[in-house]
Formats: C-alpha cells, sequence, structure tokens
C-alpha cells in the first residue's frame, strides 16, 4: 500500500463522488475507479458502496474501520516528516553503590542534566557484586563500584578514593577526635562490609563472634540509631550527610582501615548511540570531581588522553 492509495482513498471519502474525486487528484475517473479497485482488492473488502441510480457513494462498515486506519496511517506519515526536528536523546542507564549514588553523585546527576538536557538517564542503586553482574549482562552502560572490575566486556577507572571515619553520638567521646578501634564496644556497631580490604581490617579488630546483631546494607539506614549509642563506620563523604540532621559528630580513627577506592565501570562495546552520551557523561563528571578533594582521577592531559584511548577501544 502506498501514500497514494491513502490520498485517494480520502479524496473519495471526502467528495463523495469518483468524478470530483478524480478532479481533485488530477486524474481520470477510469483512473480513480482502477486505482479504488486495486486498494479494495488488497484490503480484501468493499470499502465503499454506491446504491442504483444514486450519484453519491458512501462508506462502507469496512471503509468506516479503514477510515480511522487510514487517519493514523496519515499521523504516523506527518511523525516521520517531523522527526528531523525532534531533539536527539542520550539514554544511558546507570547503576552505583548507595553510598556513592545518593551521597556524592547524587548533585552531579543533576548538573548533569542542567548542562546536557538531551540527557536520558536510568539511575539504580545496587551492590557492587550486582553491578558487576548487570555489566556482564550487558543491561547497563556505566557502573560505579568499589572494586576494580575489569573484564572482557568492560574496563573500570579510579575516581574517587577517600578514608573511612567513625561516625557516632556527639556525646559519646566528648573531648576527642581521634578514636581508636580498641575503644569501640562491637555490640553497638551498625555493620556494613565496605570491601575486602576493609573487611580484613575489620577482622583484625574485632572477632567475627563479638560483632553486632545490627547488619546494614545501605547507610541510610542508620539514621534511626545514631540518635543512641550506636556507631558506625563509613566513607567520610557518607558520613558528612549525616552532621546537619543528627545530633552526631565525625571522628577521625587511630589505625584507620585503608582507604576505599571507589571505580567507574564503563562498556567496551556500547550500544548503538550511547558513545557520544558516555563521552558527554564522563566530560561532565570530570568537571565534577576537579573541585572534590577525594578525587583520585589523573590530570586534565592525562585524562583527555585516556579518554581518546577508551573511545578508540569503544
Amino acid at each position: 500500500m502506498q501514500n497514494s492509495d491513502i490520498e485517494l482513498f480520502f479524496a473519495i471519502y471526502k467528495t463523495k463522488t469518483l468524478t470530483k474525486a478524480a478532479e481533485t487528484l488530477f486524474l481520470s475517473q477510469s483512473t480513480v475507479s482502477q486505482r479504488l479497485a486495486l486498494l479494495e482488492k488488497e484490503v480484501g473488502v468493499p470499502l465503499f458502496t454506491r446504491s442504483k441510480g444514486q450519484k453519491y457513494v458512501e462508506l462502507t462498515s469496512y471503509g468506516e474501520d479503514f477510515l480511522s486506519i487510514a487517519q493514523r496511517w496519515l499521523l504516523l506519515q506527518e511523525e516521520i516528516r517531523e522527526i528531523h526536528k525532534n531533539p536527539q536523546y542520550f539514554r544511558l542507564r546507570i547503576a552505583g553503590v548507595h553510598s556513592l549514588n545518593n551521597f556524592l553523585l547524587l548533585p552531579f546527576y543533576s548538573q548533569a542534566l542542567e548542562m546536557c538536557p538531551t540527557m536520558e538517564l536510568h539511575i539504580t542503586n545496587h551492590h557492587s557484586w550486582e553491578i558487576h553482574k548487570l555489566m556482564e549482562n550487558r543491561e547497563l552502560d556505566i557502573g560505579f563500584m568499589n572494586n576494580d572490575a575489569d573484564s572482557e566486556k568492560f574496563f573500570s577507572i579510579p575516581i574517587i578514593k577517600e578514608p573511612f571515619c567513625l561516625i557516632t553520638h556527639k556525646d559519646k567521646f566528648p573531648d576527642s577526635s581521634f578514636v581508636h578501634p580498641g575503644d569501640l564496644d562491637p555490640g553497638k556497631e551498625l555493620y556494613h562490609s565496605w570491601s575486602h580490604d576493609y573487611q580484613q581490617w575489620h577482622d583484625h579488630w574485632w572477632h567475627p563472634d563479638k560483632r553486632s546483631v545490627i547488619h546494614i546494607n545501605e547507610p541510610s539506614m542508620l539514621e534511626p540509631f545514631l540518635k543512641h549509642d550506636y556507631w558506625a563506620i563509613l566513607p567520610v563523604t557518607a558520613a558528612q550527610k549525616f552532621i546537619d540532621t543528627k545530633p552526631v559528630k565525625i571522628y577521625s580513627l587511630k589505625s584507620p582501615p585503608p582507604d576505599i577506592v571507589r571505580y567507574m565501570t564503563i562498556q567496551k562495546n556500547l550500544r548503538a548511540g550511547s558513545k557520544e552520551a558516555v563521552r558527554i557523561f564522563t566530560q561532565i563528571l570530570y568537571k565534577f570531581l576537579e573541585t572534590c578533594p577525594y578525587s583520585c582521577l589523573p590530570d586534565s592531559i592525562i585524562y583527555e588522553s585516556l579518554s581518546r584511548s577508551h573511545e578508540k577501544r569503544l
């Protein structure tokens, strides 16, 4: 079926006669009759009927059904003609660990959308191992994790290296800014396993049998407990978010765990249309992290070279 067939149908429908339809289309009446017969043959049902002795044609019940189809056809044709006027949206599927997404990257996502209004971000929170699996299954374009995870399908870039700190009620250690792990009651810990290195450090100071009965999988779950005599060890950027809203204090740790390194992982073989989105996204991210005291990205010259290298791999 061609656009000309739809035009023929509407010409007959609007003029009610084959003669006037032929005049509208600058065709002979015989040509209009032949093309209508071919259209009805293709559709498989009669679209118009003309009673004996009457001048005008009318839609059959099939013709009425075909009318709504023809109207949608014209709308689709109009949308196709106008598609070049629409902005090109860049869609990215992103997942990050909760402590990074919610406490550090949330303002960045807002900034990225302001700087690139045609960017569409699909953002979710997951554990590092879940993000690794989603990246392997190509269900994500970018992931933010707590561990290095290069594979045949994606590569990793360290973006943040930050220390851990202790967060607890402000009156627990009123005269100190440093706290030794040995001074902490493991039965009052709000426990979260941050990384393999952190776990080794944790097991050095507290035997697994003496751990708190409260295990959390997201830092936001700390809030109800921080008003009591509990404590937690968090990355600094996560702990700072509780200072303004809770009666808590941040303490440095004597003999602290190794700093936690956060990684951005990117698919090597991106979906069609995602390469440009990733390029724009990472450029905005780098500018954002320039103001972060815990950024461990290389300087701009090295990073630009790194970006070009990654684009070639993509």
